[in-house]
């Protein structure tokens, strides 16, 4: 615009801002003190509680279809950001609310996972105790864990 004469913006005689480091971020106390309250929130959540204790005994159909490893890896990323002073991700869980529904909505599609095992057992007119997961393990109804609230 300037070779053209063209007329400059206000704003293109304005000094420039001083250089930072290339690493440089603003509100870092603030970023990881909030990660530090947000990872309390998350390990304390009844949901994100029910996921841990569930997680070993699952099979891993499950597992895949509830998004449970990713769901629980929230609160993973968040400790190590904490312990790494990662600032980036601490950002992005700043506000920790989208992060606790996950926990609330993947312990819901477990749920439900339950309920239609449950049915599928009624349906073929066998007690729980007989069923074994596919894996061979002690499913979540001979734990005693298929109960919900």
């Amino acid at each position: 615009m300037e070779q053209e004469g063209g007329e400059m913006p206000e704003e293109y005689g304005w000094p420039l801002p001083p250089e930072v480091p290339e690493d440089y971020m603003a509100r870092t106390k603030e970023i990881w003190y909030r990660g530090l309250e947000n990872y309390k929130k998350y390990i304390e959540d009844e949901n994100y509680q029910y996921l841990k204790k569930v997680s070993d005994t699952l099979p891993e159909k499950w597992k895949q279809a509830s998004s449970l490893e990713n769901v629980l890896g929230y609160a993973e990323s968040v400790r190590k950001a904490l312990e790494q002073r990662d600032y980036v991700t601490l950002r992005r869980h700043e506000y920790p609310e989208r992060y606790l529904e996950s926990f609330a909505e993947c312990r819901e599609r477990i749920k439900e996972m339950e309920r239609q095992e449950r049915e599928n057992m009624e349906k073929q007119g066998k007690p729980e105790a007989e069923k074994k997961s596919e894996t061979g393990q002690l499913n979540l109804f001979q734990m005693g864990l298929g109960i919900s609230r």
